[in-house]
């Protein structure tokens, strides 16, 4: 008995089949794509390009930097250009690109006013970077250009993995209803927000426990992930009661519980950047369900995450003397609180340490092997139990990197990490065929994370994993972030029915 071609899904194929399908990635309409370009091609080509003509400074290969600037640009957006019915906002393809483009605009909107500046000369500022702060303007330049490149080099094997590699099978997820969502989620909540309170005890109060971030996360929390688990399990009940009950935005005790969880992780570990992600989360789920985007909600949400960064920054550098300054939540400032928002998203660019790291690898540091990636491979394992358990890439690279500490196998790096992105790692520990095979794999992940959604589009247990997927990369610390999450959320999702095992006789049959 052969097997039907069924078995082998392909979503574009599917979607061409039956243009009135639904999408669930939330299609884009042309004049959003229009908009989205001309912004892409007058503030990221067209300006800087005539500002490099114009103004050309001392800084060494400036015009190769700019051309280089927009290759990338053109790859990273060519998903816009080439635009396909079936895709949308939520796309892998998309949406990670996008989800940046709008990030870089809300923290900086004074580069909206870009065209004003080409009446100015800029400041003749040589090129720097605190990593590579002995380095001659040259060597600094070569070093740019290199990382450029390189970013082009993974985009392209990305995009070779998800449209040419070999496709893996994609599943059909029957969808039940659940049983008793909201009282399983709010047991799972409830016993979350009891274990943090046990937490905080144990760690001498939350002014405590946020004063100790001075010393560094690692230092304050090292050996205490597990507890972190336990808890962020609340969030994602909740996210999960968000997926498969579609009443909840009418239930104050859905809101209730989505304002006490959503705090929680950035008061466990200090990210501020965490409660902006589990925004995310449920602005995915919603635009999958109701097949609309949150434009004047989303903007809202944008200025005020501006303000949140800035505000949780302020709190956390409160830490760097010992003690916990809480009135800087009181005494709003918003100058400082916009000033510090756009500061903070700015260093969070993946290129801040990417530059340094490919300047040093490998002529003056040794590449990793795989060592960075081993901190996903045993995340599971408590570092209580495995005190010199790995730790990712970012630590590495603060002491390696930064620092030119000498490198020790073995070595328990006890510092705060700066990440250097996936691309950096990728980079690190494989060299250009790492960036190769690692951007192919993502790619090929993406295409069956975005089949899984397009099979089935009316199954929230899928929009679940969808949405804890959709924004990781192939980065040891997204990976771990991205496991500690999705596992509890598959197991809360079977033990409210949402999933359920199948028979072995129906799954022959099926296959039949």
């Amino acid at each position: 008995m052969s097997i039907p071609q069924a078995n082998v899904y392909d979503p574009f194929a599917a979607a061409a089949a039956a243009p009135q399908e639904r999408n669930p990635f939330v299609p884009i309409a042309w004049p959003w794509r229009v908009a989205i370009l001309v912004f892409v091609l007058v503030y990221r080509v067209l300006l800087p390009g005539a500002q490099q003509l114009l103004w050309p400074g001392s800084a060494p290969l400036g015009a190769e930097r700019m051309a280089l600037d927009v290759l990338y640009e053109v790859v990273l957006f060519a998903p816009v250009i080439f635009y396909r019915r079936e895709w949308g906002w939520l796309h892998p393809l998309l949406f990670p690109s996008l989800f940046a483009l709008a990030k870089a605009v809300l923290t900086a909107p004074g580069q909206l006013l870009a065209p004003l500046a080409l009446f100015y000369p800029p400041p003749d500022t040589p090129l720097f970077h605190i990593a590579l702060e002995q380095w001659a303007q040259g060597d600094i330049a070569r070093a740019m250009i290199k990382a450029k490149l390189i970013m082009v080099l993974g985009l392209l094997s990305y995009y070779f993995g998800f449209f040419l590699a070999p496709r893996p099978r994609v599943p059909r997820v029957e969808h039940f209803p659940a049983r008793a969502a909201a009282p399983k989620a709010l047991l799972v909540v409830g016993l979350s927000l009891m274990l943090f309170v046990v937490f905080m005890q144990m760690r001498g109060g939350v002014g405590a426990h946020l004063a100790s971030f001075g010393l560094g996360r690692f230092r304050a929390v090292g050996g205490l992930g597990h507890f972190t688990v336990l808890i962020l399990m609340g969030t994602t009940a909740a996210l999960v009661w968000f997926a498969v009950d579609e009443t909840t935005t009418r239930k104050p005790l859905f809101w209730a519980t989505a304002g006490a969880v959503i705090p929680i992780s950035f008061l466990l570990s200090g990210s501020r950047s965490s409660v902006i992600s589990t925004a995310v989360l449920f602005i995915i789920v919603w635009m999958i369900r109701t097949q609309k985007v949150p434009a004047a909600r989303g903007l809202v949400m944008g200025v005020a995450a501006i303000f949140l960064v800035g505000a949780l920054g302020a709190l956390r550098e409160s830490t760097y003397t010992g003690t916990v300054d809480w009135t800087v939540l009181t005494d709003v400032n918003v100058a400082e609180m916009v000033a510090a928002g756009q500061e903070e998203m700015q260093n969070r660019g993946e290129s801040g340490a990417f530059v340094p790291l490919v300047a040093k690898v490998p002529a003056r540091v040794d590449f990793l092997y795989g060592q960075s990636y081993l901190a996903a491979i045993f995340f599971f394992i408590p570092r209580a139990i495995w005190e010199g358990k790995p730790r990712g890439v970012g630590p590495m690279t603060n002491a390696y990197i930064y620092h030119d500490e000498a490198m020790r196998p073995g070595e328990i790096i006890t510092g705060s990490g700066i990440p250097p992105g996936a691309l950096g790692e990728a980079y690190w520990n494989f060299y250009y065929p790492g960036v190769v095979l690692i951007y192919m794999l993502h790619g090929m992940f993406n295409w069956w994370l975005a089949a899984l959604l397009r099979r089935n589009a009316a199954v929230p247990a899928v929009w679940v994993v969808y949405a804890l997927t959709l924004l990781m990369t192939p980065t040891s610390t997204t990976i771990v972030g991205w496991l500690q999450s999705i596992i509890p959320g598959i197991a809360i999702m079977y033990w409210m029915g949402v999933l359920r095992r199948r028979p072995r006789a129906v799954l022959r049959h099926a296959a039949a």
